[in-house]
C-alpha cells in the first residue's frame, strides 16, 4: 500500500515539474505536443485522495470493514451475478415490450439497462418508465427482484460485519488486560515489596526494680 501511494504521489506532482521546466529548455514545442498527455496525468491528481485509505491503520471499524469486505468475496460475487442476469434480462423484456410505443424511453436494450440498474437498486429515479399494461407489470417483477436479490447477500455481510466488528472488541479487551497484567508484573519486578522488619528494643540483663515503698 505504501508503494502504491508513493507512485500516486509521484505522478500528481510530475505535470507540475514538466510545465517548469520544458520551457526553460525551449522546448515549447514538445510541451505543446505533451498537452493532452499532461492533461491525463493531471487527473492522477485525484487518485490523491486514496491516501484517505491510510486512516484506516488508526480506525478499527474501517479495518474491521476492509476484513468484512475481504471474507464477503462469495457473497459479492453472487450478488454481481444475479445483478448482471436480472439487468439483461429485464432490459432486452422491456425493450421488445416498449418499443413500439411512439414516446417509449426503451428506445434501445442499454437505455433498458440504465432503467433496471435503477429499478433493481430500489432508487427509482423516474426519468424512463414503462407505458403499456404488460410493461408495467414486467417493472413490478423487476423491482420485487431486485428487493430479493439485494436482501439476502446483504443480510450475510451485514452479519459478518457484526462477528467480526465484536470479535476486533474482544481482541482489543483481551490485549488490554495482557497489557494490564504486563505492566502490573514489570512494576512489581521493578519495585519489590519491602516487608518493614520491626527492630525490637534491647532488654537489659539486669532490669532495675524500683524498690516498694511502704506505706
Amino acid at each position: 500500500m505504501t508503494k502504491t501511494l508513493n507512485i500516486i504521489d509521484l505522478l500528481t506532482i510530475l505535470p507540475f515539474y514538466l510545465e517548469l521546466c520544458l520551457p526553460l529548455f525551449g522546448m515549447e514545442t514538445s510541451l505543446n505536443k505533451l498537452t493532452g498527455v499532461i492533461l491525463v496525468v493531471r487527473v492522477l491528481r485525484v487518485l490523491r485522495m486514496a491516501r484517505v485509505f491510510k486512516l484506516a491503520r488508526y480506525s478499527t471499524s474501517l479495518q474491521t470493514f476492509g476484513h468484512t469486505l475481504k471474507a464477503s468475496m462469495t457473497e459479492l460475487s453472487m450478488l454481481s451475478l444475479f445483478l448482471v442476469t436480472g439487468i439483461i434480462f429485464f432490459s432486452t423484456i422491456m425493450y421488445y415490450l416498449e418499443r413500439e410505443e411512439p414516446h417509449t424511453d426503451f428506445y434501445s436494450i442499454p437505455a433498458g439497462m440504465w432503467w433496471c440498474v435503477v429499478t433493481m437498486a430500489t432508487i427509482g429515479y423516474g426519468d424512463a418508465k414503462p407505458i403499456t399494461t404488460i410493461g408495467k407489470l414486467a417493472a413490478s417483477a423487476a423491482a420485487i427482484l431486485g428487493i430479493i436479490v439485494l436482501a439476502f447477500p446483504i443480510s450475510m455481510i451485514v452479519e459478518k460485519f457484526s462477528s467480526a466488528q465484536q470479535k476486533a472488541i474482544e481482541e482489543q479487551q483481551l490485549q488490554a488486560a495482557r497489557m494490564s497484567a504486563a505492566a502490573n508484573n514489570y512494576l512489581l519486578r521493578r519495585f519489590p515489596t519491602r516487608r518493614r522488619i520491626r527492630r525490637s528494643r534491647p532488654v537489659s540483663p539486669n532490669p532495675v526494680t524500683e524498690p516498694l515503698t511502704e506505706a
